[in-house]
């Protein structure tokens, strides 16, 4: 698994977080019950590119947190090194960097496993998600991610 370094786990792994493509429905593209625009790549000589017309069929993942088994993994790193370093010898540099890459390998490879967004939902920002998803993982006070984006808060690893 692939996990950002400002981030800790509040609870253990279970076996039915993993799956051979995992994906995590990225945190700040939804506000108040609603779906926001996603910062798919737009231009087609990108190697990142998603079609706008399919852009909605898909979610848009965040690159805080995603992995698979070995084979699978290393294939999709490899292919989004590759898309990435092809981009940038051609002077393109993707909208979201390589979180663009990874959004064009899902959409070309769709994850076995999507998680939901409640599992990278950033401290502190609770009270911000929509009330019918906090009473689905047990309410405002329960729902804890699993893995949490750690925002605005200073590290304190003793």
């Amino acid at each position: 698994m692939w996990m950002d370094a400002d981030q800790r786990f509040e609870r253990p792994i279970c076996f039915d977080l993993l799956g051979e493509l995992v994906a995590v429905s990225h945190p700040h593209y939804y506000h108040q019950g609603h779906p926001v625009p996603f910062p798919y790549e737009d231009r087609p000589e990108s190697k990142a590119y998603i079609p706008a017309e399919n852009g909605l069929l898909q979610n848009y993942y965040s690159a805080h947190y995603f992995g698979g088994t070995r084979n699978k993994i290393l294939v999709a790193m490899k292919t989004m090194d590759e898309w990435m370093e092809d981009d940038l010898a051609r002077g393109i540099q993707a909208k979201v960097d390589d979180e663009s890459y990874l959004n064009a390998y899902f959409y070309h490879n769709f994850p076995t496993v999507v998680l939901s967004r409640i599992f990278v939902w950033p401290e502190g920002y609770e009270n911000e998600y929509f009330h019918e998803v906090l009473e689905r993982h047990g309410g405002r006070q329960e729902a804890v991610a699993l893995a949490r984006l750690m925002e605005y808060k200073p590290r304190n690893d003793d």
